[in-house]
């Protein structure tokens, strides 16, 4: 755990959208650049410009549905940022404090299969990556669809 606390930092401290649908990467991708590509905007200047038209940042509906925001990349070479839109289909808007936990149970049930997870063990990995402590999965729904989604499974129950 101690090893993880400094990435998990780096996730931040606000919500999200994450991607569930089923197009990897690579799809996602190629989807954009054939869009970008077939629309002329593959050209740093136009691509910005294009932008610019629309407030910095343009929606752009994948073949599954999703809704991804394209915006200014910040690296020098990379200047198409991409990231799910807000409550797009095929995504799961997530706090970070619930994806930072989810993913260090994940880590921890990795490692201890045959440990059940309840909120006692919520609560002592919370301890350790320093967040506040939960009164209950009940109270937590957020935090049992993200512990299912990172599991491949459709219900938190299965983990148990």
């Amino acid at each position: 755990m101690e090893e993880i606390e400094p990435q998990l930092l780096r996730i931040g401290g606000s919500q999200m959208d994450l991607y569930h649908g089923l197009l990897s990467p690579d799809r996602i991708s190629d989807e954009i650049i054939e869009y970008l590509q077939q629309n002329c905007l593959l050209e740093k200047n136009v691509y910005l410009e294009w932008l610019n038209q629309n407030d910095g940042f343009r929606l752009l509906t994948l073949s599954d549905g999703s809704i991804w925001v394209l915006r200014e990349g910040k690296e020098k070479d990379k200047y198409v940022h991409v990231h799910p839109g807000r409550y797009s289909p095929q995504t799961l808007r997530v706090k970070a404090s619930v994806l930072k936990t989810a993913i260090a149970v994940k880590i921890h049930v990795r490692d201890h299969p045959d440990i059940t997870v309840n909120t006692e063990l919520l609560n002592k990995i919370r301890k350790l990556i320093k967040l506040s402590p939960l009164k209950g999965l009940q109270e937590s729904k957020h935090l049992t669809d993200v512990l299912a989604l990172l599991s491949g499974r459709e219900s938190f129950n299965e983990l148990k």
